[in-house]
């Protein structure tokens, strides 16, 4: 049982992270980045399984939006990479 709330609650924190992700746009599309739902959801499933396979937990949500905000105004990124 203990299991499957967990499951539930990754589900949800996953929904929470993807949509944190999707704000980001709002920043991004200046520079003419954006990221669809797939995208978002992609992302945050490539993350997750990088910490499970190096047993790592990570709190507050994660750096994923913090990355994107720091590095969207970089001349060595567009939307074609």
């Amino acid at each position: 049982m203990s299991f499957e709330i967990m499951c539930i609650n990754s589900s949800l924190a996953e929904k929470q992270a993807a949509e944190e992700i999707e704000k980001c746009n709002e920043l991004t599309s200046r520079y003419g980045l954006t990221l669809s739902r797939a995208e978002a959801i992609e992302l945050v499933r490539t993350r997750s399984n990088a910490l499970k396979s190096s047993g790592r937990i990570e709190f507050g949500g994660g750096v994923i939006h913090k990355i994107i905000r720091e590095f969207c105004d970089s001349p060595y990124i567009s939307m074609y990479n």
